[in-house]
């Protein structure tokens, strides 16, 4: 078997079954061409080493063979984007979340804080590798069978976020759905963080007046984090986002002002300090925690003051372009 059959055999084998003959033949017409060419320049017959480096610069078989697959690529350049973006949440989400609970867990906890910071950067980076595979595998999968990320090619200027709403930062919404994910896995016990003694003399617990809210609590956070999520994901979803802010907003300030009736948040239990020094303790904590929540009643009004303002201003803003 002489080089160019040796050399077009090794492409036959990557080339699809159903259209192999007729590449190849197309690739021994351009070879012999080549061929003939350099041999009437040289006025001889190619020697076997000049032969060799012919084939050598026509390019490896495998090349040869992918530019008539289908596919040349594990994601190509019209997908890349939205994989990039991809990764970019499922990586942001989760690393704000892990982060955010071993924060939590190195403030609120008793552990070693340098351990914790360890176990912390340990379960980040083996977080990052799984998740950047999955993202990647899933990506690989939709380029080579397609699926739902077709529709992401259905777009529309109306779609595109309005001039007069600027998205907030990147690590910004990461935080806030980070924090969010955080405190309802902690809200609701699948994240332990105990509130532990301050000194030896007393320890902190929480009042009754939070079992009495609890599932008004859950429910509300969960709605805000749908918020954030929508708010950082679907930013064309501007007027929802909005009105959803708005009406999440009011809630909070109902849950506010019916926790507020409560004359503690707080116990303090002694442990060894006096019942003058715990009187004492109890009285600034609680006052802290109802100067909180008046604070909380009065950014969240403002909030929904800002977005109500701003669905005004974008009315206006569609009117003068119509």
């Amino acid at each position: 078997m002489d080089l160019i059959e040796r050399y077009l055999a090794a492409v036959r084998q990557n080339l699809p079954a159903e259209k192999a003959d007729d590449i190849i033949a197309e690739l021994h017409d351009e070879l012999a061409t080549r061929q003939e060419i350099r041999e009437d320049a040289l006025g001889r017959p190619l020697t076997r080493d000049e032969l060799t480096a012919m084939l050598r610069e026509f390019g490896h078989p495998l090349v040869i063979a992918a530019r008539y697959r289908p596919q040349q690529y594990l994601i190509g350049p019209e997908l890349y984007p939205f994989y990039l973006f991809g990764l970019r949440v499922v990586l942001t989400i989760g690393g704000a979340l892990l982060f955010a609970i071993g924060v939590s867990a190195a403030v609120l906890g008793d552990g070693n804080v340098v351990h914790m910071f360890l176990r912390i950067t340990g379960d980040l980076w083996g977080f990052f590798i799984t998740a950047a595979a999955m993202v990647t595998l899933a990506f690989a999968l939709f380029e080579r069978f397609g699926g739902p990320i077709d529709q992401l090619y259905r777009w529309t200027p109306e779609h595109l976020p309005a001039p007069l709403a600027p998205r907030q930062g990147q690590w910004e919404s990461a935080f806030e759905v980070g924090m969010g994910i955080a405190f309802l896995l902690w809200w609701i016990g699948v994240v332990h963080l105990p509130i532990v003694a301050v000194t030896d003399k007393f320890r902190l617990e929480p009042a009754a007046i939070w079992d009495a809210w609890y599932l008004p609590i859950l429910l509300l956070a969960s709605a805000q984090l749908t918020v954030n999520l929508l708010k950082w994901l679907l930013p064309h979803l501007r007027r929802t986002v909005s009105l959803l802010t708005i009406a999440v907003s009011v809630a909070a300030v109902a849950l506010v002002a019916g926790l507020y009736q409560a004359s503690a948040w707080v116990t303090v239990v002694p442990t060894g300090a006096t019942p003058a020094d715990v009187a004492g303790l109890t009285e600034s904590l609680n006052l802290a925690i109802r100067i909180t929540l008046v604070v909380l009643a009065i950014t969240m009004t403002l909030q929904a003051l800002g977005e109500l303002w701003k669905l005004a201003r974008g009315a206006r803003a569609t009117a003068s372009f119509a």
